[in-house]
């Protein structure tokens, strides 16, 4: 009798794993018709095809380039109609690409097809990794916001690229003739950037899904979403003055917006004149030209609905919903009055001291920013790239420009803060850079980001040495300061006219590590 129940339980498994197997389907069986390969969007995204077909079920697909570091895309939902999108071709390469395809049942059907991709364009910059002492890296792509100096312009032309060196992604947008940029690479995967008083959002294959016009509004340096969808920017606001001297001028990238895109307008403006001293002339504004903050960089305080602005010429400054002033991150020397006249509040009263590990506060030669306090504390100059962590800490990229009020080379830095509101003090907690002087030296632009594995990634966006103009990627174990990743991007500068000026040259204004997954 045992005998008996252990052959028919035998039986039974093997019946129920039989059933549990998914079946494969033969071509003929899922698929209608042939293949079709496209271009997507107007072709600005040519390392991307889809792949049409239809099914004479309903299916959904995943796909991916065969190879080191593949890249993945994959829809849930299904369809008989399908556009599968291929995102991540090589350059000038027959491309092994494979797809599978899936019944709400768990039948497939999975095929391979080679897709010829064309060659790069000229003017991308020549990638070396320099150091890889990463794990666990098949997933590491590095989005690069890159823009080409066209005859005094900057043509934007954003890439990817993989741990091997290679670009497996760009998009051309040229189109707009101008600066398009910053871009944004949203949670979703898509792109967001703003430029010429409006705002675009584009997917990965290149079709733009949206579109905002923002008008008297035109953004620049810093777009970034909030957790409820919308969005705030950087922006000059048409026919905007301060007053400089005897005379008017029109100020420039001074407010910032809340865009609410479910309503298609704008429902908050900042404005950082009436906060602050509009002509201290001591870093390197040009009041003169009404360019007195220089806006680069913006984060969002969840915990108190409150933004941290960065402005290169002045300092990093934090402000309220309300456009109320909370404090001021900067050297002490030569703040008055704020407002467009200068005839508003004392800003003095708003300034953190700087303070070492034992709470005392620096002397004032120190606070005004004439000396260094050394490899414990310097305040930030000519700064970008604001980040705030989620202990408080305030990091971001020190680019050292006219540090100390000297225009001569410095040195730049990845840098942490920790500022205390109440007693509105500032102490330096963590620095790199300082002892790599002059290599590191970016004067302007760059970036700082803190991984998902606690390391810090510096974006050195701006490096000039001899004849090589380049940028530097470092990945640094925190707070040890080990170099994990160091990748060097050599620019071309093919379409300027030799000259290292605004438009000629080209450059890198931010990047970070992305997971090239959908």
């Amino acid at each position: 009798m045992r005998r008996i129940n252990y052959l028919f339980a035998t039986v039974l498994i093997a019946i129920l794993f039989c059933a549990c197997q998914s079946k494969e389907f033969n071509k003929s069986e899922i698929i209608e018709g042939e293949y079709v390969i496209s271009n997507p969007g107007d072709s600005i995204s040519p390392l991307t095809k889809y792949i049409k077909l239809n099914t004479l079920l309903p299916v959904k697909w995943t796909s991916h380039v065969v190879g080191d570091y593949p890249i993945y895309m994959s829809i849930d939902t299904f369809s008989q109609n399908l556009q599968i999108r291929v995102v991540g071709l090589r350059p000038a390469t027959e491309n092994k690409v494979a797809f599978k395809i899936e019944t709400k049942e768990g039948e497939y059907f999975k095929d391979t097809l080679t897709i010829i991709s064309d060659s790069l364009p000229a003017g991308y910059p020549d990638i070396s990794i320099l150091e890889d002492n990463l794990s666990d890296k098949d997933n590491y792509f590095h989005f690069a916001d890159f823009s080409m100096g066209v005859k005094g312009k900057f043509h934007t032309k954003p890439f990817v690229f993989d741990m091997n060196g290679e670009i497996r992604w760009y998009m051309d947008l040229s189109h707009f003739k101008k600066w398009a940029s910053p871009i944004r690479y949203t949670e979703s995967g898509t792109l967001l950037l703003g430029t010429g008083y409006n705002i675009y959002e584009y997917d990965l294959m290149g079709n733009l899904l949206k579109q905002y016009n923002i008008w008297p509004y035109n953004p620049h340096h810093e777009i970034l979403t909030l957790d409820n969808g919308n969005i705030i920017v950087a922006v000059d606001k048409v026919d905007q003055y301060i007053r400089f001297e005897e005379n008017y001028v029109v100020s420039k990238e001074d407010f910032i917006i809340e865009f609410d895109t479910s309503q298609n307008k704008v429902v908050y403006e900042w404005d950082l004149r009436q906060l602050l001293d509009v002509d201290r002339p001591f870093l390197s504004g040009d009041v003169k030209n009404g360019d007195w903050f220089h806006m680069n960089a913006i984060s969002y305080s969840a915990e108190d609905d409150c933004l941290i602005v960065s402005g290169k010429h002045q300092g990093v400054v934090k402000v309220d919903r309300d456009n109320n002033l909370k404090w001021i991150f900067a050297p002490h020397r030569g703040w008055g009055k704020s407002g467009v006249d200068g005839d508003g509040f004392e800003t003095k009263s708003y300034l953190l001291t700087a303070i070492n590990s034992k709470g005392e506060a620096y002397s004032d030669s120190i606070q005004d920013g004439f000396i260094s306090g050394g490899p414990e504390f310097d305040w930030p100059w000519s700064q970008h790239a604001t980040l705030l962590r989620k202990n408080g800490n305030l990091m971001l990229f020190d680019n050292g420009q006219f540090r100390y009020y000297e225009p001569g080379p410095n040195f730049s830095r990845l840098v942490e803060y920790e500022i205390n509101e109440d007693e509105k003090t500032v102490e330096q907690e963590w620095e790199y850079g300082r002892a790599r002087g002059k290599e590191l030296y970016s004067a302007i632009i760059s970036d700082i980001d803190l991984l998902e594995n606690g390391n810090v990634l510096g974006t050195f966006g701006f490096l000039n040495q001899q004849d090589k103009h380049y940028a530097r990627l470092i990945e640094l174990s925190y707070p040890d300061n080990e170099v994990e990743m160091e990748v060097e991007l050599v620019f071309k500068d093919l379409y300027g006219n030799g000259q290292m000026a605004w438009g000629q040259i080209d450059l890198l204004y931010r990047s970070e590590r992305i997971s090239f997954t959908q």
